[in-house]
């Protein structure tokens, strides 16, 4: 098996694992569990739940998304 072969089956891979995650997704949120909206804080686009008006990951825990964060001294 050639190299192109191999990084063509890891694309289709990666594609078909991103479009079920999607589709799942998709279904969560018309189900209503679950929506991605931008966050009001920082504008990042983050998951949140039906009940959940709380900021982001980023806006939250900035150390956790980027250790060098300037906010997160």
């Amino acid at each position: 098996m050639s190299a192109v072969d191999v990084v063509t089956i890891i694309l289709v891979a990666g594609l078909a694992i991103v479009t079920v995650a999607m589709a799942f997704l998709g279904l969560l949120g018309l189900m209503g569990t679950t929506r991605i909206e931008r966050c009001p804080d920082c504008d990042h686009l983050a998951f949140r739940h039906a009940d959940n008006t709380s900021s982001c990951l980023v806006c939250s825990h900035p150390r956790v998304v980027h250790p060098f964060h300037p906010s997160a001294a």
